[in-house]
């Protein structure tokens, strides 16, 4: 039979049991961190989805501010040659 120690308890036994705590506080630190990470990676694609709205409304600012120019070059045409 195998040795006990001083509790009765198998020592592999013991053993085991502190492996498996072990690798149970190993799983909820990954699952943490990877909880973590997803709510980062969220928060970073909800601010490049900000910034490329800004610079899309940008863009759309400075192409009806051309079109404003464009139109009153044609206008200004128009009234010289009528």
């Amino acid at each position: 039979m195998g040795r006990y120690s001083r509790s009765g308890v198998p020592p592999h036994f013991d053993y085991r049991v502190k492996l498996w705590e072990s690798a149970l506080l190993i799983e909820a630190a990954l699952f943490l961190t990877a909880l973590l990470a997803a709510e980062v990676a969220a928060e970073a694609a909800a601010l490049l989805f900000l910034a490329a709205t800004e610079a899309a409304t940008l863009l759309l600012l400075a192409a009806a501010a051309e079109v404003l120019v464009v139109l009153s070059k044609v206008f200004r045409h128009v009234l010289l040659l009528g």
